[in-house]
C-alpha cells in the first residue's frame, strides 16, 4: 500500500468485529500466518469507515483524510466542523459501501 491507513480487522466466535491493527502507508499487507500455510484468511482489510471521531485522529496525526459519507450535506457539514478546528486536510467525498458504484466512482 502507498497511500492512505488501512483497518486489519475479523470476527471472533461471537460475531463481534475485532480490529486487529491499523496499517500506515509504504507499509506491505499480508496474513503471513496464513499465508504460509496456504490457507484461507478469516481477517480482511478495509479502508476506516469508523466516523468522525476516526478522521479527526487521523488528521491531528497528519493524514489527508477523505470522509465519506452517502448524504452529501452531513458529509459537507463533517468537513466544516473539522476545519474549524484547523484540521484542514480533509475533503468529503460521496460514498454508499453498499452499492458498487458508489465505491468505484469514490475510488476514482
Amino acid at each position: 500500500m502507498s497511500e492512505g491507513v488501512f483497518r486489519g480487522c475479523y470476527y471472533n466466535h461471537k460475531g463481534e468485529e475485532i480490529t486487529r491493527c491499523f496499517i500506515q502507508e509504504n507499509s506491505i499487507m499480508c496474513d503471513y500466518v496464513n499465508f504460509e500455510t496456504n490457507a484461507v484468511s478469516s481477517g480482511y482489510l478495509q479502508v476506516c469507515t469508523d466516523g468522525f471521531a476516526t478522521a479527526k485522529l487521523l488528521l491531528q496525526k497528519g493524514y489527508y483524510v477523505y470522509l465519506g459519507s452517502r448524504n452529501s450535506q452531513n458529509g459537507a457539514a463533517a468537513v466544516e466542523k473539522l476545519k474549524t478546528e484547523n484540521l484542514t486536510n480533509v475533503e468529503y467525498i460521496q460514498l454508499d459501501v453498499t452499492d458498487n458504484n458508489s465505491v468505484k466512482t469514490a475510488s476514482e
